[in-house]
């Protein structure tokens, strides 16, 4: 058997939207054209510490965290969440919503995981699923600083780091990045051109698969 390390569809992330449907999409989760927005996603767990997504807005205004997760596994998050005005919970959502979201409304994607979880401290420990997609939607990733960052990313080529449950260094370095253009867009096509190198055909030719199946 051959392992083959989780990749991306790109033809989701390339796909053209109208103005209007993005505009749509903006309405739907309640997402004000007027804010800068940071996002997450994922369906939560000890490995994660979301709570730094909503308590960085003590420390930053005109910014909305928009968090997906089974909110149904997170009650306590959703009962913190009703202490400030710019934090945006939805539940699980349809994958075509997440593509749309963090492509052509999210600012930045932000990995919260938990510094104190065992898997944390394991280098290179987490999958690649979640922060390739994130890489695909062409944004500045902002991850907190664990040795489980997936081994494709490099800290200041494809993201920035802050401390875990330090919603303030968090706010921080939001603002980093949304007043240094400069950095924000060297990440961006940083991520777009990696984008391009973890899809699902590179990573089988990668693989040696076809030349296994012909015979060489």
């Amino acid at each position: 058997s051959l392992v083959l390390q989780n990749s991306i569809n790109l033809a989701e992330f390339t796909e053209e939207f109208t103005k209007q449907a993005i505009t749509d999409m903006r309405a739907k989760y309640n997402i004000s054209p007027d804010k800068k927005a940071v996002g997450f996603v994922a369906s939560g767990g000890e490995h994660l510490h979301i709570d730094d997504l909503i308590e960085l807005q003590a420390y930053i205004s005109n910014v909305q965290s928009v968090v997906i997760c089974d909110l149904k596994r997170a009650p306590r998050l959703v009962e913190k969440a009703k202490h400030y005005d710019n934090v945006i919970l939805t539940d699980l959502i349809p994958h075509r919503d997440v593509v749309i979201l963090f492509k052509h409304i999210i600012d930045i994607s932000i990995l919260p995981y938990n510094k104190d979880w065992y898997g944390s401290k394991i280098k290179h420990f987490f999958s690649s699923r979640k922060s390739s997609e994130y890489v695909a939607a062409g944004k500045p990733i902002i991850i907190s600083d664990v040795e489980g960052i997936p081994s494709f990313l490099e800290e200041g080529v494809n993201y920035i780091t802050y401390e875990s449950k330090n919603p303030q260094q968090l706010a921080d370095k939001i603002k980093l990045l949304l007043e240094d253009r400069d950095l924000y867009r060297r990440l961006s096509g940083n991520n777009l051109r990696l984008a391009k190198e973890l899809t699902w055909e590179q990573n089988v030719k990668r693989s040696g698969l076809l030349e296994i199946i012909g015979g060489k």
